[in-house]
């Protein structure tokens, strides 16, 4: 709810079990049961199509970003703003990314073994061109003291924070949130 005072336009909630923040869809319908809130979207992992559709319903989720193996064909069709994630870690991440038809592209940090959530930054100057051509989200250890930054760089459609605004998994740190949306709205980027 913090987020959604803060000026938050999308709240996420991690869906991907053995994650340190994963909730269920009973927990995040629980999270996100406030009125008037930003669309919530799930984020998921190589999950079949109707756990994601049962896991929208039940948690009233407007979107879905997809972190894991799914193909442009797994990613058509969901019933919600649909955001594919690459991870980025040389130019040759972004290869086949245009085969994707999504609503929107998200570039985190490429970590092997991991599939986000790492707070690790990647050289931003290799998504600045999609980011002119596709709706993109930026993410990968961004935090109050390099968003601005970023954001001046890149120019993104909306910027994807977690792990920089927490005190710890699933706990968020409201002053570090606070401070977050203050320098945006400083920069202009709000």
């Amino acid at each position: 709810m913090r987020a959604a005072e803060l000026g938050a336009d999308y709240l996420g909630v991690i869906l991907v079990p053995g994650t340190p923040r994963f909730v269920t869809p009973e927990e995040a319908r629980e999270v996100l049961d406030f009125s008037p809130r930003p669309p919530a979207i799930g984020v998921f992992r190589d999950a079949p199509r109707n756990e994601i559709e049962r896991a929208a319903r039940i948690a009233d989720l407007q979107g879905f970003q997809l972190h894991g193996r799914e193909s442009p064909e797994d990613c058509r069709g969901l019933p919600g703003y649909t955001i594919r994630v690459v991870g980025v870690h040389d130019a040759s991440s972004l290869e086949g990314i245009d085969d994707y038809d999504t609503d929107a592209i998200l570039c985190d940090t490429s970590v092997a073994g991991k599939s986000g959530g790492t707070g690790q930054l990647f050289d931003h100057t290799l998504v600045v061109d999609l980011a002119r051509r596709r709706t993109l989200f930026l993410a990968g250890g961004l935090n109050p003291d390099n968003a601005v930054e970023a954001a001046r760089l890149v120019q993104p459609f909306a910027i994807d924070v977690s792990s920089g605004l927490e005190a710890e998994p699933r706990l968020k740190d409201h002053t570090r949130m606070a401070i977050f949306f203050a320098r945006l709205r400083e920069a202009g980027l709000r």
